[in-house]
C-alpha cells in the first residue's frame, strides 16, 4: 500500500505542474498595461460594436473587446510589449495595426483608428439584390421587367458577362430571338466552346432565318462532351421545319458518327436526305434506323413505309412504270415529292405554305431550353 501511494504522490505533482504551466500558458499576455481609443468611419462617425482584436506579438494570444455607441474601446490587464490590433466591422474593410506598450503600469495615447467602407462588398450585396429582382420578375412572366434588374448590373459590372445569359432568356420568351443571339455571342466571345450556348444560338439563328449561321454555331458543338444527341435531333428538326435539310444533314453527320446505337440521328437525317431526294442515302439510313428503334414506336412504323414506297418506286421505274422514287413517295392525289410524302406519312400539322411541320412536339424543346428560368448564381 505504502508503495502504491508513493507512486501516486509523484503522479498528483506533475499533473499540477502541467495544469500550472496551462494557466500560465494562457495568461502569459496579462500585466498592469492598458491600450484603448476610438474608431470612426470616413466622416468621423463613431462605428458601433466594431471588434477589436488585440493579440500580443509574443504570446500570439490576448482578449477581444468591442466598441461602444461612442465607437470607444479599452482593454486592461495587458503586457508590455509589442501588440498587433485587427479592428474589423460589417461593411468595412480589416483594419490592422500594431503598437508598442511600455511594462509596468506603462500606457499610451488613446488610438484614434479609421475604418474605410468596404465599397466592393456594398456594390457586389446591391447587385445579388438587383439580380435576385430580375430572377423573380422572370419567374412572374415580367420578362422586359426583368430585363431591365439584368441590364443595372451590366452597367454597373460591365464584366459580369453571364448576366448576357440571362437577358437572353429574356428576348427568348418573347421570341425576340434576333437581340437574344447578341447576347448569347457576348458570352461567347468569354466562352466559346459552351456547348448548351452553342446551341441555342444555332436554334435562335434558325428562328432568324439565317440557316448558315446557326451550321457555324452547331460545328463548334464539342460531340465529344454530348452524352446524348437528343439536342443536335431537335436542332435538325428545326432545320427540317425551316425547309432546309441540307443544314441539317451537316448538323446531324456528327451526331450519327458520335452515336452510332442511337436511332433518332438516322431517322431524321433519312427525313432530310428524302426533302432533297437522296433516296438512295435515305434508304440507308432508315434500313439503319429500324433495327435500333423500339419496333412499336411510330417512326418505325413510318420507316417501314417509307421503305416500301422507295422499293416500289424502283421497281415501277425499272419496268417503266411512275419515273423515279420523288413520284412513288407522294400522296396519292398530291403533289409528287419528298415534302408532299413527309406530310402524307407522318400525317403531321401543316405550316401555312403547306409544308408540314415535323414532330411539332420535339421542334419545341429547343424553344423551351430558351424559356427555363435564369440559373445564375452570381455571379461575382
Amino acid at each position: 500500500m505504502r508503495t502504491i501511494n508513493r507512486c501516486i504522490i509523484p503522479a498528483l505533482a506533475v499533473l499540477g505542474l502541467l495544469a500550472a504551466s496551462t494557466r500560465i500558458s494562457a495568461q502569459d499576455w496579462t500585466g498592469q498595461s492598458r491600450i484603448q481609443g476610438k474608431v470612426v468611419d470616413d466622416n468621423g462617425k463613431p462605428v458601433e460594436s466594431a471588434i477589436v482584436k488585440l493579440r500580443h506579438a509574443e504570446a500570439s494570444s490576448g482578449p477581444d473587446v468591442r466598441t461602444d455607441k461612442h465607437g470607444e474601446f479599452s482593454a486592461i490587464g495587458l503586457r508590455g510589449g509589442t501588440w498587433n490590433i485587427d479592428i474589423q466591422a460589417p461593411g468595412y474593410v480589416v483594419r490592422r495595426i500594431s503598437v508598442s506598450v511600455p511594462g509596468g503600469e506603462g500606457r499610451i495615447p488613446p488610438l484614434a483608428i479609421t475604418l474605410k467602407k468596404d465599397v466592393a462588398a456594398a456594390q457586389q450585396k446591391e447587385l445579388q439584390g438587383l439580380l435576385a429582382k430580375g430572377d423573380e420578375l422572370y419567374k412572374q412572366g415580367q420578362f422586359a421587367q426583368a430585363r431591365t434588374e439584368y441590364e443595372k448590373v451590366l452597367a454597373a459590372r460591365p464584366d459580369l458577362v453571364e448576366v448576357h445569359r440571362s437577358i437572353a432568356l429574356t428576348y427568348g420568351r418573347e421570341h425576340d430571338y434576333a437581340n437574344a443571339l447578341k447576347e448569347i455571342d457576348a458570352v461567347l466571345e468569354k466562352d466559346p466552346n459552351d456547348n448548351t450556348l452553342l446551341l441555342l444560338a444555332a436554334d435562335a439563328a434558325m428562328q432568324t432565318g439565317d440557316a448558315q449561321r446557326a451550321q457555324q454555331y452547331a460545328s463548334r458543338v464539342d460531340m465529344a462532351k454530348m452524352n446524348n444527341p437528343d439536342p443536335i435531333v431537335n436542332l435538325a428538326i428545326t432545320m427540317l421545319n425551316k425547309n432546309q435539310p441540307n443544314v441539317a444533314i451537316q448538323t446531324l453527320d456528327p451526331a450519327v458518327a458520335r452515336f452510332p446505337q442511337a436511332p433518332d440521328p438516322y431517322y431524321y437525317r433519312a427525313l432530310a436526305e428524302l426533302q432533297l431526294q437522296q433516296m438512295d442515302k435515305a434508304r440507308a439510313d432508315l434500313e439503319k434506323f429500324l433495327p435500333l428503334a423500339p419496333p412499336d414506336s411510330k417512326e418505325a412504323q413510318q420507316a417501314k413505309e417509307m421503305l416500301d414506297k422507295i422499293k416500289q418506286a424502283d421497281d415501277d421505274s425499272m419496268f417503266g412504270g411512275a419515273p423515279g422514287a420523288a413520284a412513288a413517295l407522294g400522296c396519292l392525289g398530291g403533289a409528287p415529292g419528298a415534302a408532299a410524302a413527309l406530310g402524307c406519312l407522318m400525317a403531321a400539322p401543316r405550316l401555312a405554305g403547306g409544308r408540314p411541320v415535323i414532330n411539332p412536339d420535339r421542334a419545341a424543346g429547343r424553344r423551351e431550353q430558351l424559356a427555363v428560368a435564369p440559373a445564375l448564381q452570381l455571379r461575382r
